[in-house]
């Protein structure tokens, strides 16, 4: 995993309610859905299943944004 200065802890993305895991993706991987949620929040709701099971496997192959924080 990439590393920085300070890697924040956040409760495993299994646990978020959905609205909680939106603002999670719009905080911590805005630039690896290239504000997806943000630009479409009409679509939101739709995607919610489609953005945990690509969350999950970007941390899984631990590329993108995603390195400032952990989910445990």
């Amino acid at each position: 995993m990439k590393t920085r200065d300070k890697v924040v802890t956040v409760p495993d993305a299994i646990h978020m309610d959905d609205e909680t895991f939106i603002k999670h993706l719009v905080k911590r991987h805005a630039a690896d859905i290239d504000g997806g949620v943000a630009k479409h929040p009409h679509i939101v709701s739709a995607w919610v299943d489609p953005y945990r099971a690509y969350h999950e496997r970007m941390h899984a192959l631990e590329v993108g944004e995603h390195y400032d924080h952990v989910h445990i």
